[in-house]
């Protein structure tokens, strides 16, 4: 499967949330869960920054909002 095709049928916060768990170590979890195979992390990056560019302006919204969460309980 392709990019394209893993956003179109997974949603676009789907996929980047896979990548967002694989590039932390979660391949379990990761690209596998929206039919992608990568090989590097540059792959994973190339999918995590594709499925980035293809959320709607709520969605990236959203995923501001919850890695300022992140950040902040870790103080």
């Amino acid at each position: 499967m392709d990019i394209k095709t893993a956003i179109s049928q997974h949603g676009a916060a789907a996929v980047y949330a896979a990548a967002h768990r694989h590039s932390g170590g979660d391949q379990a979890r990761g690209l596998r869960l929206v039919g992608l195979s990568p090989k590097t992390m540059a792959d994973v990056w190339g999918v995590m920054s594709a499925a980035f560019a293809a959320m709607t302006d709520a969605e990236r919204a959203i995923e501001a909002a919850s890695a300022s969460s992140a950040l902040e309980s870790r103080k």
